[in-house]
């Protein structure tokens, strides 16, 4: 079975590498040729000559890391008209995960290309843990579109308890929330990544962020001091440490697995640490981009590892030092793995059924 998958598949963000990574992994292991539809946002036109440099520099270390993992592309894309065209040819198409179905990120692509509107009719559609990003939604003129796009999908699952309410209320589709692909992936899937020889650094804290604002920073802080760490990582805004910041997708890994303590805004380097069993607290993203975070802590119990406001660690300052109980973490996420793949044996059976 050939399977192509459409994300967001050639940018700089580690986490979307992994995400991508980990769904193809699991559909290879499972027997599936899988290749990615090689069609990319168009970058920012509000980059200045300074944002374009780094992102050119961070995709050559992306780029390093997808050729090691034996990414497989399409033909390239120009635009959402070019693949109306002349699609790609294969068995079955996913959508996700990532914020894929966001439009305030794919708008300038189309938002519509995220939910295969270049497909023609009685092709085998899939969405794995799309997800929207924003608890509310806020694009109405789109619902209509949208809804008649769904219709013709196989399966629809997605990310977040908000992304199934906002199927259901907006679109009229039922759909399955399931586990990032990335949280398919074992702890052991990141020490073949990372290496078996590193060793925590037991003074220092790793704080990983996407968003930063004056209460950011000043959690971040707040819990630095209070953990009594020596050494802190990833927030100088020396020159030194934004050069150092050009580290590959393997380095960044190494960085969260020898850290005491993680601290971040970034939803898989959370990811990253539950896998690896790091202690860890989770800030503020992007306004009202914390649903995706809150809803994967809520089903594990790790709701208490989300800090608001610096103000609030006033009261939970016995929380700061203790440790994870990560047995009972690994149990819960047992379950909604299995949860996860049944999603996907289902659909992966039904599809083979059509095909035959």
């Amino acid at each position: 079975m050939i399977i192509n998958i459409l994300t967001f598949s050639k940018v700089y963000n580690r986490g979307a590498n992994m995400q991508a990574y980990a769904l193809m992994k699991y559909l290879e292991n499972r027997g599936a040729e899988v290749e990615f539809i090689d069609i990319q946002l168009p970058l920012s036109s509000g980059l200045n000559w300074h944002g374009r440099v780094f992102q050119f520099f961070q995709n050559v270390l992306a780029d390093k890391f997808r050729k090691q993992m034996h990414f497989h592309f399409t033909r390239r894309y120009l635009d959402s008209a070019d693949l109306k065209n002349n699609p790609p040819k294969a068995d079955v198409y996913v959508v996700g995960s990532d914020q894929v179905w966001n439009p305030s990120i794919t708008k300038n692509l189309g938002a519509l290309t995220y939910f295969f509107d270049f497909l023609p009719a009685g092709t085998k559609k899939v969405s794995y843990a799309a997800s929207i990003g924003d608890a509310d939604w806020k694009y109405d003129e789109l619902s209509y579109s949208i809804k008649k796009e769904l219709q013709h999908f196989s399966a629809i699952s997605v990310r977040e308890d908000s992304a199934r309410a906002i199927c259901k209320n907006k679109f009229d589709m039922d759909a399955e929330v399931v586990l990032d692909p990335t949280l398919l992936l074992s702890r052991k899937d990141l020490i073949d990544i990372v290496g078996s020889n590193e060793k925590t650094n037991k003074s220092q804290t790793f704080v990983y962020l996407l968003y930063s604002d004056k209460n950011v920073l000043d959690i971040v802080s707040k819990l630095h001091a209070l953990t009594g760490n020596q050494k802190i990582v990833g927030l100088s805004k020396s020159l030194w440490s934004k050069l150092t910041r050009f580290y590959t997708i393997p380095s960044w890994l190494k960085q969260i697995n020898s850290s005491k303590l993680i601290v971040t805004n970034s939803f898989h380097c959370m990811v990253m640490a539950i896998l690896l069993h790091k202690d860890f607290f989770v800030i503020p993203p992007y306004p009202g981009r914390e649903t995706r975070m809150v809803s994967l802590l809520s089903r594990i119990g790790l709701t208490h590892r989300y800090i608001n406001t610096a103000s609030s660690l006033e009261k939970k300052k016995d929380l700061v030092n203790a440790k994870i109980d990560y047995e009972k973490v690994d149990y819960d996420l047992s379950i909604l793995r299995k949860q996860s793949e049944e999603f996907i044996t289902v659909s992966y059976t039904h599809l083979r059924a059509h095909e035959t």
